[in-house]
């Protein structure tokens, strides 16, 4: 006969295995769906059409509606995070410039740690990025053009963007708010030509008139020649040395004038987001980035413009595997888009994204690459495989992808 102590002892033992059991299928699949999540990314193109903004009130702070408050999931946004902090972080990618004497001195730019340890981290630099609740990362898209997401867009605790677009022009549509940029290569070489008064341009264009007058005076002796002899060419390649001269002087004072403009539209554009973060992502240490960096850095001091210039420990182009891991793909050259939404996810919870829409047209419309020009994009990005991916994380709750207008629910 069955004695009470062990019929106790029995349904511990029952309960005690059931939650083993429900334990084990519990990890193997949360296993499972983790390892699943770049593949959702490349067939929800093919099982949803394209994105809508029913999660993009525009009244009020986006986090405070329940709609939007649902769409996210904490629990794979983490999981994400945990495989893009093996690549990226504000501390090694985000790193004040004024610590970039004592990081050259002090640190291995590669493994990101100090120089003569037994790999220790580099702790001897700063960055001002900090963890944030709700960050837009705004894209450059011409989806953002009479998208009236600005104000949504401004809403944010932290605003990214790419390569210093013109906001104030477009602020209905795109925001004001910039409290980080990341530059490539081509901009941040852009930049410093504008801002640099010691380029070259006017010196080369004005270089050895005498040169440019005896490569005249050959033409108009030739033609010369057969009309009126050596004395005519003479007078007349002096009188067009003269009228080159002028010419130039003119071109001169044109390229001076739109310098001093360009340079001014820069300064403007850098002192309407203050305490903006204007962070170059490619490799610094070694490369021609750097001296373009100081160069910028001048100028901003001198100018007292309240900006902080920031620099990244190695290219974020060494992080290709990266995106193996979250789209199953091997991009030979990630967008400056995907790598900033890569970065971000290290220091965001809740990322909404707009101005990511690579396709030609929507709901019937052209659609232009760039909302402020006509520009369009390198072949080696491919851009429809980042979308691919970007809409699967949506659609998992990863991020919140804005396409089309803002408005209230």
């Amino acid at each position: 006969m069955i004695t009470i102590r062990q019929l106790v002892m029995s349904m511990v033992l029952v309960v005690t295995t059931l939650l083993l059991v429900f334990l084990l299928i519990d990890g193997w699949t949360s296993k499972f769906h983790f390892q699943t999540i770049h593949m959702v990314a490349l067939w929800s193109d093919h099982t949803s059409g394209p994105l809508t903004s029913r999660f993009a009130p525009t009244s009020g702070l986006p986090e405070t509606t329940d709609s939007i408050l649902d769409h996210f999931n904490m629990e794979r946004i983490h999981q994400i995070r945990n495989i893009t902090r093996e690549h990226f972080g504000p501390k090694r990618n985000i790193i004040d410039f004024k610590d970039i004497d004592v990081f050259l001195k002090k640190c291995n730019p590669a493994s990101f740690t100090l120089l003569n340890s037994t790999g220790e981290p580099c702790d001897v630099t700063h960055t001002r990025v900090k963890h944030y609740r709700t960050c837009a990362v705004v894209g450059n898209g011409g989806i953002l053009l009479d998208s009236g997401c600005g104000a949504e867009i401004d809403a944010h605790e932290f605003v990214i963007r790419n390569n210093l677009p013109p906001t104030v022009p477009y602020a209905k549509d795109v925001g004001r708010k910039t409290n980080l940029t990341t530059i490539n290569l081509t901009k941040v070489q852009a930049v410093c030509a504008d801002l640099n008064l010691e380029a070259t341009k006017l010196g080369a264009f004005c270089t050895d008139l005498s040169l440019e007058a005896t490569k005249s005076g050959a033409v108009w002796t030739d033609l010369n020649a057969r009309k009126s002899g050596a004395v005519c060419t003479d007078l007349n390649a002096r009188k067009l040395k003269a009228v080159c001269v002028a010419a130039k002087n003119r071109s001169a004072i044109r390229d001076k004038e739109e310098e001093e403009e360009r340079r001014r539209a820069t300064l403007t554009r850098l002192r309407e987001s203050p305490g903006m973060i204007f962070s170059y992502s490619l490799s610094t240490v070694g490369s021609s980035g750097q001296s373009k960096l100081r160069a910028i850095d001048r100028v901003i001091r001198d100018n007292k413009i309240p900006v902080t210039l920031a620099f990244s420990h190695q290219s974020a182009m060494s992080n290709k595997g990266l995106y193996r891991k979250l789209a199953g793909k091997r991009w030979r050259l990630p967008s400056t888009g995907m790598n900033t939404f890569a970065l971000a996810s290290t220091f965001c919870d809740q990322i909404s994204m707009y101005g990511y829409y690579p396709l030609p047209t929507y709901n019937n419309r052209n659609v232009s690459y760039h909302y402020y020009d006509q520009g369009g994009y390198s072949p080696n990005h491919k851009m429809e495989e980042e979308y691919a991916m970007f809409q699967g994380f949506h659609n998992q709750g990863i991020i919140r992808l804005v396409i089309g207008k803002c408005h209230s629910d």
